[in-house]
């Protein structure tokens, strides 16, 4: 693949996924977040909690590659994945409860994350294989523009 955020040229992303921050909490360096050991914290964060997790068809694989999402218009790693919720840092940004996250696709300012970079992160060779993989939790919404 010569380049995962444009395999098409000028083919856009049809789809978004967005969920929201449903918690902000400031964590201590050697603070361990997520089921069993987790993610120690290597530093003081600050930390937000997702309503999205593996239960919906996010990857796991994806926390460990540090594959960012966009919150506010910047790009903030994954850092653990629950069944039904995940972990951000967000240290440095201005974040609250209720703010919009994207997992991937454009958020409403335009930015944009590809869902075929996130699919070479986790050994997919196009983004329908990560795309396809959402559950039907995930609400579907469509818009005709």
């Amino acid at each position: 693949m010569d380049n995962p955020d444009a395999p098409g040229g000028n083919i856009r992303e049809i789809a978004s996924w967005r969920s929201y921050v449903s918690a902000v909490k400031p964590r201590k360096a050697g603070d361990v977040i997520g089921y069993g050991k987790g993610y120690t914290l290597e530093k003081d964060s600050l930390i937000a909690t997702i309503g999205v997790g593996y239960g919906d068809g996010l990857d796991e694989r994806l926390c460990r590659e540090r594959h960012k999402v966009l919150i506010n218009g910047q790009l903030c790693p994954l850092l653990v994945c629950c069944m039904d919720q995940s972990m951000v840092d967000i240290t440095g940004l201005d974040c609250k409860a209720g703010d919009e996250v994207t997992i991937f696709g454009y958020d409403r300012e335009g930015n944009s994350i590809s869902s075929q970079q996130a699919a070479t992160l986790v050994g997919a060779n196009e983004g329908c294989a990560f795309t396809s993989a959402l559950s039907t939790r995930v609400a579907r919404i469509y818009i005709n523009e």
